[in-house]
């Protein structure tokens, strides 16, 4: 009898993490039935999978919000994900920017103003890399190393060319040797 009298005086309440813009469930619990619920609790219980209050119901998906600032003229500030179904807040907007607008890039009410990808470009120019000390040293070594080979090339078809030129001189003077052994008439 007393555990239906302790149904009967509780509720099962949700926290959702209120800090958080998607909204998580944090906890559930049993509390009494006369205690107020905190601004951050309800008693709608989640449907399997869903644990993203959206304000009036859980949810298991989030959606892209884009985010400006109104005190800025509009100023494009970022993304967030909230619960699918939740109110947008008065700084946000489901209109994605078009692509190939940069910043500065503002909300009108209906859609991004931003200034076009030529332009931006044009307005910031790339900025010529410098190689660094590493790499300039590695660039001389290896010019270093293409002219050595280049000398050491050159070199051996010197080389080679002088042994073909010694062989040519080795080849005659046996063939001198040889014909005047046969015009002096004989061989030993």
């Amino acid at each position: 009898m007393a555990q239906t009298k302790e149904n009967t005086d509780t509720q099962r309440v949700y926290t959702y993490d209120a800090d958080k813009i998607s909204h998580p469930l944090i906890q559930e619990e049993d509390l009494p039935k006369d205690q107020p619920l905190q601004a951050n609790q309800t008693t709608v219980e989640p449907t399997d999978g869903a644990n993203y209050w959206n304000g009036t119901s859980w949810v298991d998906q989030l959606v892209v919000v884009y985010e400006f600032d109104p005190t800025k003229d509009n100023v494009y500030t970022g993304t967030s994900y909230i619960p699918q179904g939740a109110v947008l807040a008065s700084n946000q907007t489901f209109v994605k920017p078009a692509d190939g607008l940069y910043q500065p890039m503002r909300f009108n009410g209906t859609e991004w103003i931003g200034t076009p990808q030529e332009e931006w470009e044009k307005a910031h120019p790339a900025p010529v890399a410098k190689p660094s000390e590493t790499t300039l040293a590695m660039n001389a070594l290896g010019q270093q190393l293409v002219q050595a080979k280049a000398e050491s090339d050159k070199t051996n078809k010197s080389l080679e060319q002088k042994i073909e030129d010694l062989t040519q001189s080795v080849n005659m003077l046996g063939q001198m040797i040889a014909k005047t052994q046969t015009t002096q008439g004989g061989t030993n």
